[in-house]
């Protein structure tokens, strides 16, 4: 019976791994989304070429980028962790 309650299913496994994949999507949305309000900042500022204007929007396009990166660096990661997976699948594991 103290061995049971040690144990874990099976199954019991699988729910806190898909709900972490799902977790990881709503980063990545929620990163998409701040980019996108960040582009829409920088639209609604006039449009004029003056000093001025760019002055107004150098903030705001620092802001982007930083997103942008961080966004890229996310996927990226995710990207790296897929290909080693696979490499594994083919190759064995890396580190034994």
């Amino acid at each position: 019976m103290s061995d049971e309650s040690r144990t874990q299913e099976p199954g019991s496994n699988a729910g806190p791994e898909g709900d972490n994949d799902e977790h990881q999507q709503t980063d990545e949305d929620k990163m998409l989304d701040e980019v996108a309000k960040q582009k829409e900042r920088i639209d609604a500022i006039p449009g004029d070429n003056t000093f001025g204007n760019a002055k107004r929007r150098a903030p705001h396009q620092k802001k982007l980028g930083q997103l942008e990166f961080k966004l890229h660096i996310f996927t990226e990661k995710k990207r790296l962790a897929r290909e080693l997976s696979k490499f594994e699948e083919i190759h064995g594991a890396i580190y034994p």
